[in-house]
């Protein structure tokens, strides 16, 4: 599953040009994830862990091996 931001040129409110944060897609494949480089590279890093692209604000849990938002409290490790 990738969690690229993406903005819908008929939905102004998902505009990223207007100061908006985009909207998270998740997009479901079974190409390997390595293969999607963002097009933009500045708000994206590559997690060797996972073998795939990343948000840069995200953070890989050694519990569940996935990258996640760093906020979210999804596992015992990650609290």
């Amino acid at each position: 599953m990738l969690d690229y931001k993406i903005e819908y040129e008929s939905i102004s409110s998902l505009n990223l040009c207007r100061g908006r944060k985009g909207s998270p897609v998740c997009m479901f494949t079974d190409i390997c994830l390595s293969k999607f480089p963002p097009l933009d590279d500045i708000n994206y890093k590559y997690c060797f862990e996972c073998n795939r692209y990343t948000l840069l604000t995200n953070q890989h849990c050694s519990l569940c091996q996935r990258c996640v938002k760093a906020e979210r409290n999804h596992c015992n490790t990650c609290n």
